[in-house]
């Protein structure tokens, strides 16, 4: 570890010795038009040892020699900007006090910092957008990767590009963005182009050959959330989803934040929490009828009832095949439950009278 992180500060510093020693001879040469005469091109060689020590030492005073180009930023930017401003003073004071500006042309002196800011700059840029693959990659090397639509061009849709893109080995593809803001389409944000509305989901799906959906939009309503739900279940895409505000009240957006769809998402509501225990207080040790037992609905209640352990499950049904099958259920999950299945309809009177009188 230790000598990884040698040989990555000896290699930053022989490029900042080469971005500095080239900066200052190709500012000489497009001052004379690339044929520097011998005095000026002497003055530049005599002058060299002085840019290179200045210049080096105020880069180390401001952190350019430390740091992880392809986590290139503006912050860095600016900071390279002041480390080269300065720099270019201490190389114009020198050459006012020592040389009086004798055989140094101003011009040199203002494009040489120029160039230097430029091309430090550009290899830190040039280093991050290979990493995030701004650049094309090999065929083969394309196509495995999972092809990614993003709902939502917003904060939290650009914020999951720049993620995807600072780690490739998510394998992960995204081929745009679709948002329903009038202002956002045919816009580019993060290098990666608005397609169309969410009502354009299935075209730009099949167009692309997506192979999945990621919702990114905290704010997004359950209804929202369904109807995108059910375009990608029409097109056997997968989807998946950011959490919502709440969640990311700190401002950060991470792809490990990325989830599966749950019930909780399509409520558009937070769900509601029954009263496990006052539920209990009120079904245990009591007989409970339950009407319609072999339906939907009261087969669903009879499974949640029995959880409470009553005295007695009575299902009532007016139909024999459910009711039966409703009945092995229960005594599958509980057997020590007593249930009681009674074949009726809740329309004869004298039966069900009968029934409570039991």
């Amino acid at each position: 570890m230790k000598r990884n992180k040698s040989l990555r500060s000896f290699f930053i510093a022989v490029l900042q010795v080469l971005i500095i020693v080239s900066s200052l001879f190709f500012a000489l040469s497009l001052r004379f038009d690339f044929g520097i005469p011998p005095l000026f091109l002497q003055r530049a060689y005599a002058l060299l040892p002085a840019v290179l020590t200045i210049k080096l030492v105020i880069f180390w005073k401001l952190g350019l020699f430390r740091g992880w180009w392809r986590y290139a930023s503006m912050s860095d930017l600016i900071t390279i900007f002041k480390a080269n401003l300065l720099a270019s003073l201490g190389v114009v004071l020198y050459a006012v006090i020592v040389h009086r500006l004798e055989l140094v042309p101003r011009s040199v002196l203002a494009l040489d910092g120029i160039f230097c800011f430029l091309m430090m700059g550009g290899v830190r840029f040039l280093t991050r957008a290979f990493r995030e693959n701004y650049f094309p990659m090999p065929l083969r090397q394309v196509d495995d990767r999972v092809r990614v639509l993003i709902v939502g061009a917003g904060d939290a849709g650009q914020m999951m590009i720049r993620e995807i893109r600072q780690n490739a080995k998510l394998c992960i593809q995204v081929l745009g963005l679709i948002d329903d803001d009038p202002d956002k389409q045919g816009q580019r944000f993060q290098g990666i182009s608005v397609l169309g509305r969410q009502e354009d989901l299935n075209r730009i799906c099949r167009k692309f050959k997506i192979q999945e959906v990621i919702i990114a939009i905290p704010s997004a309503t359950g209804s929202q959330i369904r109807s995108i739900v059910e375009r990608c279940h029409s097109l056997d895409v997968k989807f998946k989803i950011l959490p919502g505000v709440g969640d990311l009240i700190d401002g950060r957006v991470s792809i490990q934040q990325i989830r599966d769809i749950d019930l909780k998402d399509l409520l558009g509501r937070k769900p509601i929490l029954l009263d496990q225990l006052q539920i209990r207080n009120y079904l245990q040790g009591k007989r409970v009828l339950v009407t319609g037992a072999g339906g939907s609905i009261g087969s669903e209640i009879c499974r949640q009832v029995a959880r409470f352990s009553p005295e007695k499950l009575i299902l009532f049904e007016n139909a024999e095949t459910p009711l039966f099958m409703i009945e092995q259920e229960l005594i599958n999950i509980y057997p020590e439950q007593q249930i009681v299945p009674i074949i009726g309809d809740i329309r004869n009177p004298a039966r069900v009278s009968v029934i409570f009188a039991e």
